[in-house]
C-alpha cells in the first residue's frame, strides 16, 4: 500500500515539473547523478530534515490579531467622521 505522504509528494513534483519544464528537470537528473554532487546534496537533506525536526518540535506563538488598514483607523477616529448632534 502506497504512503499517502508520497502520493502528495509526487503530485507537487508534477506541478514544478509543469511550472519549469522538462528542461530543467533533465538538468537536475544530470546533477543528482553527479558524484561530485553525491555529497552537497546528502549534507543538504540532512540539514532539511534537522531543522524540520527542530522546528516540529519548537512550540509556536500565537497568531497576533489582525490590524485594521491605518487609513480605516484614522477616519474612524477622527472628530469629523462621528455624526454632530443636532440641537433641538
Amino acid at each position: 500500500m502506497t504512503n499517502q505522504r508520497e502520493l502528495e509528494l509526487l503530485s507537487d513534483i508534477v506541478a514544478l515539473l509543469k511550472k519549469y519544464g522538462p528542461e530543467v528537470f533533465e538538468r537536475l537528473t544530470e546533477m543528482l547523478t553527479s558524484v561530485k554532487w553525491q555529497d552537497p546534496l546528502v549534507a543538504l537533506l540532512q540539514a532539511v530534515s534537522a531543522s524540520d525536526e527542530r522546528m516540529s518540535t519548537t512550540p509556536t506563538a500565537a497568531p497576533a490579531p489582525p490590524l485594521r488598514p491605518k487609513a480605516l483607523r484614522t477616519v474612524w477616529w477622527t472628530p469629523l467622521s462621528r455624526p454632530k448632534k443636532r440641537r433641538p
